[in-house]
C-alpha cells in the first residue's frame, strides 16, 4: 500500500524566505510484488490450466506528486522553478532534484509536538494502480542534500556593531546612510607598538 502523504522537514533552510532552494538526492527502487496476486493456486480436477487468466506483470509507479507548504492557515501549492511533480515517475533516473523559491509566507507547522518548516508531497496519481499482476516500484531516497542561495536580492543587516578596545559602537545608522563608511580600525592612543584586528562574521 502507498502512503498518501509524505513530508520533507528542516529547521534551517526552509526559513530562508525568498531564497532559491535546491534539494538533491539519489533514488533507486525496490520492486515488490502484490501479495494477493502471488498466492499459490489450489488446483482442482474440474479446473484446467488454460482457463486461468494470466496477466502480464506491470509496474505500479507514483506518476504525479503535488507539493505544498504550510502558510499558517492552510497547505498552499508550492511553485517550483522546474517540474517536480514527476520525480518518482521515471525509474531510470537516479539523480533527482526539487527546486523552488522559498515562499515569503511559509511558517512553522507543529508535528508530533515539534514546530518545524515543512513541505509536503501528496500523491495525485498512481500509474497501473489497479493492475491485476502489478509490482510496486517503491522509491528509496539516499544522500539528500539541501542548498540555498539568494538571487537578485540585496539583504541588509538588521544591526551592525563595531568593537574597539572593549568599546562597542552601533553602526546600523551609518550602514543605512548612502555614501557613509564604517570605520573598522581606530587609532590606538597608547605608545605600545601593537596592532590587533578582530573581525567577527555571523551568518545566522
Amino acid at each position: 500500500m502507498w502512503l498518501i502523504k509524505f513530508i520533507l522537514v528542516t529547521l534551517n533552510h526552509f526559513s530562508k524566505a525568498g531564497a532559491y532552494i535546491e534539494i538533491e538526492f539519489d533514488m533507486s527502487y525496490d520492486r515488490q510484488p502484490m501479495t494477493e496476486n502471488n498466492q499459490a493456486i489450489n488446483w482442482k480436477l474440474v479446473m484446467k490450466h488454460n482457463e486461468i487468466t494470466r496477466y502480464e506483470p506491470v509496474d505500479i509507479i507514483l506518476e504525479k506528486i503535488q507539493w505544498t507548504y504550510w502558510n499558517g492557515m492552510t497547505w498552499k501549492n508550492l511553485e517550483l522553478t522546474e517540474r517536480g511533480d514527476n520525480l518518482f515517475a521515471i525509474p531510470t533516473m537516479k539523480k533527482r532534484s526539487l527546486k523552488f523559491n522559498c515562499p515569503e509566507d511559509m511558517v512553522m507547522y507543529e508535528q508530533l509536538g515539534q514546530p518545524r518548516y515543512f513541505i509536503r508531497g501528496t500523491i495525485d496519481f498512481i500509474r497501473n494502480d489497479f493492475a491485476a499482476n502489478g509490482f510496486y516500484m517503491i522509491p528509496i531516497i539516499e544522500n539528500m542534500t539541501f542548498d540555498y542561495t539568494y538571487r537578485n536580492k540585496m539583504l541588509v543587516p538588521e544591526q551592525v556593531q563595531s568593537v574597539n578596545n572593549g568599546g562597542v559602537v552601533d553602526e546600523t545608522e551609518s550602514l543605512n546612510t548612502y555614501g557613509k563608511r564604517i570605520k573598522t580600525v581606530f587609532t590606538i592612543t597608547n605608545k605600545s607598538k601593537e596592532f590587533i584586528c578582530w573581525i567577527k562574521l555571523s551568518f545566522w
